[in-house]
């Protein structure tokens, strides 16, 4: 998910143009959020930034966390390697194992 962040001098901007204006321009950053390269730019003061990838999780490891771990799917999919050799570091470290 991209992350967007208003400065101060587009904040001025949008309470400049008004209310009229203002959804327009919400628009547009939604359609930047899902294709950072879709249509024109905005004028200077909003950045859309997509986060760095994630190292994919090895098939192995996801294998581990959905059946012997519990966790959906869906779930597993969305984590970075990281985030998946903590949980799984965390599950065979837990009490009992």
């Amino acid at each position: 998910m991209a992350e967007v962040v208003f400065i101060d001098a587009a904040i001025e901007d949008l309470r400049r143009l008004g209310p009229d204006i203002v959804p327009k321009v919400l628009k547009k950053v939604v359609l930047l959020c899902e294709d950072p390269e879709a249509g024109h730019p905005l004028a200077g003061g909003i950045a859309v930034t997509a986060p760095p990838p994630l190292d994919p999780v090895p098939d192995w490891l996801a294998e581990r966390l959905i059946h012997t771990v519990g966790m959906e799917p869906e779930k597993v999919a969305a984590l970075g390697l990281e985030q998946a050799v903590d949980l799984w570091t965390a599950f065979i470290s837990g009490p009992g194992r």
